[in-house]
């Protein structure tokens, strides 16, 4: 579980684009959803 934003988030939330890193992966795609709008800001 990742903590953003006070937030808790499943790291698998989306699939990683790159299976080698998936850490990485796994945060730009918890970024992307927040910008996107997938979560709400409060």
């Amino acid at each position: 579980m990742q903590e953003h934003e006070g937030k808790l988030h499943p790291v698998r939330f989306v699939p990683p684009l790159r299976p080698a890193d998936e850490t990485t992966s796994s945060e730009v795609s918890c970024v992307s959803a927040h910008e996107a709008g997938a979560f709400p800001t409060r």
